[in-house]
């Protein structure tokens, strides 16, 4: 999977921006990985055959959320995000 986003990464911004968002992409892939294997992502989340359906606002809190010194989310500051993502979109579909 890596190398496909890096490919994708230098032909959308070329070679040198890129590469800095390949770096930005991988890091938060791993923390969201990380999120998941610590159980945080359980309510997000929904089986769907032998596939796991994910909320998109978790990705999206991903591209928001800082990370730490240990390249990992602050789980409360995720989750927290996480939720006001769904909030605010449940918000606009009520409308």
């Amino acid at each position: 999977m890596a190398f496909s986003v890096l490919a994708e990464c230098k032909e959308r911004f070329g070679k040198k921006k890129g590469q800095k968002m390949f770096h930005g992409f991988m890091w938060r892939w791993w923390a969201i990985l990380d999120a998941k294997k610590q159980g945080i992502l359980t309510e997000f989340a929904r089986e769907a055959g032998d596939m796991l359906e994910i909320n998109t606002a978790v990705f999206r809190a991903a591209a928001q959320c800082p990370l730490n010194d240990k390249g990992k989310f602050e789980i409360e500051e995720y989750r927290s995000l996480i939720r006001q993502i769904i909030s605010d979109e449940d918000a606009t579909k009520a409308k």
